[in-house]
This record gives C-alpha cells, structure tokens and sequence, in this order.
C-alpha cells in the first residue's frame, strides 16, 4: 500500500495513468481469438512474456493488457523526478474462479493503491484510469452486444473483515484459451474450442448519436468494431457502428 499520498501527487498519478489507458485503448486491441492462436502455434513453447505480446500485438488479451500498461506506465513515472518513487507501486492484480473442472476464468487489472483510494487501469472493460474511494461504486463503459443489447460493468472499491477489496463484474474468459468442448456437426464429435472476441475501440471527433461512448479530451473513444467467431456454427459476427461510423461521409470508401 502506498501511504501518506497528498491529492496533488495522487492527481498527478492518475493523470500518467490515464494517459497510458488511453493510449492502450486506441492502440492495443482486446483480443482472445489472437491468444488462443498463439497458444496454439507454440504448444510445447516456453518463451519470455514479452514476446507472446510482441507476437500479438496490437491483439492481447485483459493480461497482455495489465503487463504493457505497468511496463509503459513504470516508464513514463520512471522519467518524472516527482514519481519515479512510485513506479514499483504499480501493481498488477487479478481474481481467479473455477468455471468448471477444466476451465478457469480470470481477469487482470492495474492498480495504484492508497490509504484511503485507489487507482485502476482496466483497458479492457473502460478506456480510462479510474479512481475510486473506499465505499465509492464506478459504472464502467459502455458497450453493446451482437444482440443489440448494452451492458456495463461495476467496480466497486470497499472493505470487508479488514481487508480492502475490488469488487468486480466480469464475463470475459482469458486463459486458457484453448479449452476443447464436445460438439456436433453433421452428426460427427469434433473437439472445438469456445467461441473467440477481437473488440477493437477508436477516437472519433463527433460525438455518437447512436451507440454509447467515453468523452476523451474533446473527442470520442467508440468501440468500432467487434467480431466474434463460432467454431461450432461455423460463423463469424461482425458489429461495425452505421450510423455513427459507415454512414458518415468521410468513411464512405468502406461501403461504397
């Protein structure tokens, strides 16, 4: 924990995170399909973290996303006189639950933690660092489903039975990536893996009528595509804004 923090070095912490959020949020791309694919390719590989990302890049998934985003953000307070005391306070965490006997779900996340407060860079569910206060409740980014539907992680920062918790929503499997399940087709078992995500997010000048977005320095942070492969429907879903995005005049050469 990192104490006795004034407001003034805790806004400046926040500021150098967020810039990193934001950079990772436009430049490195959620993916579980491109993990999945690496995994893989190299089986039986045993290689130093950095290249699995290096590999993938811009795809990573919410850990490749927690390792860059603590590597540049150790950089950047590395350079600033007045933070570089902090860079070994960045800490990564994650939760960790059994979603079956063969399969775990996890999230990994980025966090500066005060007595009081803390500071989360979660790239992969918002686009911007996040302070929170003990007891305070966050609603994350919006985003919407193939079906239409918008739905919106929680995060929540509180105490119980002395420890301090981040509680969290989170649907999103990560590792392993390449868990095999039983499924028909044309009457035959192959063994599939699950679906697969690629969420890609870009900054956009106007700011979207049609499809939820995050205000950044005056302009727009959208989610501008999303695809989602089915091995076993042998489909692949892909969700591109219209209104907002294709429509518009200046991207007319995509649909045209």
């Amino acid at each position: 924990m990192t104490n006795s923090v004034s407001t003034r070095i805790q806004g400046r912490l926040l500021e150098a995170a967020n810039d990193v959020a934001v950079e990772h949020a436009l430049h490195s791309h959620w993916s579980i399909f491109h993990l999945w694919h690496y995994f893989g390719a190299h089986e039986n590989a045993i290689a130093p973290v950095e290249s699995v990302w290096d590999e993938t890049a811009p795809f990573v998934s919410c850990l490749g996303l927690a390792y860059l985003v603590q590597r540049d953000l150790k950089c950047k307070l590395q350079s600033d006189p007045e933070l570089v005391s902090f860079q070994d306070k960045v800490q990564i965490m994650t939760n960790v639950t059994v979603a079956d006997s063969n399969r775990y779900q996890y999230h990994v996340i980025v966090v500066f933690e005060f007595d009081q407060s803390c500071i989360v860079v979660d790239v992969g569910y918002h686009p911007t660092a996040i302070q929170l206060t003990l007891g305070e409740t966050f609603h994350m980014e919006v985003s919407a489903k193939f079906n239409g539907i918008l739905v919106q992680s929680v995060m929540r920062y509180i105490k119980r039975g002395g420890r301090k918790l981040l509680q969290t929503a989170f649907s999103a499997l990560a590792f392993p990536g390449a868990q095999q399940e039983n499924i028909s087709i044309t009457d035959r078992i192959k063994p599939l893996p699950p679906k697969k995500g690629v969420n890609v997010r870009m900054l956009v000048n106007e700011e979207p009528r049609s499809i939820p977005s995050i205000e950044c320095d005056g302009k727009y942070i959208i989610h501008s595509c999303q695809c989602s492969v089915d091995f076993g429907k042998r489909s692949v879903w892909l969700q591109i804004p219209n209104e907002d995005w294709i429509q518009r005049h200046a991207n007319s050469a995509f649909r045209d």
